[in-house]
């Protein structure tokens, strides 16, 4: 997909999931790219860190944007520019839980209706 972002995550009826845009893969693939490519695609707050150093894609990168909205969901908060400069939402959840499973409370978005503490500690 090379741009999985929760605005590309739609809900049916019945709540089921639909990953939507497909328009950046479908025109890499148009243009003749390969399945690990060097073009610039994502969105920013949701590109693996590796992409940075390698400018490789592959599915790999959507399983980590995968992870980014999964973070949104569980926190309540957008992926960058709420942390301050340069500090993404990984970044912020990697701080706050000091690489802890007890600390993942930290990072839980109050409104969540009450979860069972050993439930959130095997997300993280």
């Amino acid at each position: 997909h090379r741009d999985v972002k929760s605005n590309n995550i739609l809900l049916d009826t019945s709540f089921e999931a639909h990953v939507a845009d497909f328009g950046l893969a479908k025109f890499l693939q148009d243009s003749g790219a390969s399945e690990c490519m060097s073009a610039i695609a994502g969105s920013y707050g949701y590109i693996a860190p590796e992409y940075a150093y390698t400018l490789k894609v592959d599915e790999k990168s959507d399983v980590y944007s995968f992870g980014v909205v999964l973070l949104e969901l569980i926190t309540g908060r957008k992926p960058v520019g709420e942390f301050g400069d340069g500090v993404d939402i990984v970044q912020w959840v990697r701080k706050m839980t000091d690489g802890n499973k007890e600390g993942a409370l930290k990072v839980l978005d109050p409104r969540l209706p009450s979860v069972p503490l050993h439930e959130v500690m095997h997300m993280f």
